[in-house]
């Protein structure tokens, strides 16, 4: 399965006194916190990888599991945003509940089934997309972002809300070389996979260029990846348009 979707948009920058003002007290954001995948609630297999979102302050931290043994720690990250992927060098025992740690601090915790996982997640790849100049009201971070629509996805031993999406960004016009560790690691809300800054609550998951391609696969809990979709993207600004 491959698919290739061209996409077109404009970015606006407003400039106004006191509209800067006005809009940081449109919205109240709960305080940004370390998260963890897989979730609570969620069962992971015993060859789970585990993604650990956090600040960039700290992106560089040791994580560990208690009681999963050795690990192997990849890091992935653009914009105000930072992944750490967590890999045990042995599958988990079965049935155990495996505490997540930054340093001395418990973050998370994971539970583990009885089985590995060894079969990649199917989906029908990117099926829409629009690039958005930026949302002024609510949350919005007035910066432009990316939306894509997500079509039908499935995997046998991850719930469909656990999936996660491997990104890669290149140049225009390059192809992407999907043999190279992917720029970052994001999660999708339902349907929808969004690239940039939408809210002022969460952080921008990725710094867009002007114009730039995408190559995305889908992630189950085991890092079993499926089959690449593709999008080109150009984000076209106007800078200093007053409100």
């Amino acid at each position: 399965m491959f698919l290739r979707l061209t996409l077109f948009g404009w970015a606006v920058f407003f400039s106004a006194l006191g509209f800067d003002d006005a809009f940081a007290q449109a919205c109240t954001c709960a305080q940004p916190a370390i998260t963890v995948t897989p979730r609570p609630g969620q069962t992971a297999p015993r060859n789970t990888h585990v993604w650990v979102e956090v600040p960039p302050a700290l992106a560089d931290a040791a994580v560990t599991l208690r009681g999963g043994g050795p690990v192997e720690l990849k890091r992935y990250g653009g914009g105000a945003a930072r992944v750490i992927e967590v890999v045990p060098k042995a599958p988990l025992a079965a049935h155990a509940k495996v505490d997540v740690l930054i340093g001395n601090e418990v973050v998370g915790q994971i539970v583990v089934g009885d089985a590995t996982d060894e079969t990649p997640p199917r989906w029908d790849g990117l099926v829409t997309g629009e690039v958005s100049q930026g949302l002024t009201t609510g949350c919005g971070a007035g910066e432009p972002f990316v939306t894509f629509g997500l079509g039908k996805r499935a995997d046998d031993a991850t719930p469909t809300a656990g999936l996660r999406y491997a990104v890669w960004v290149v140049e225009a016009g390059k192809p992407v070389d999907y043999d190279k560790p992917p720029t970052t690691v994001v999660s999708a809300s339902g349907d929808r996979l969004v690239l940039g800054h939408e809210s002022r609550c969460l952080p921008a998951n990725l710094d867009l260029p002007a114009t730039l391609a995408v190559g995305v696969r889908v992630l189950d809990f085991a890092g079993n990846a499926g089959e690449p979709s593709e999008a080109d993207v150009t984000v076209r600004r106007n800078q200093g348009l007053a409100k």
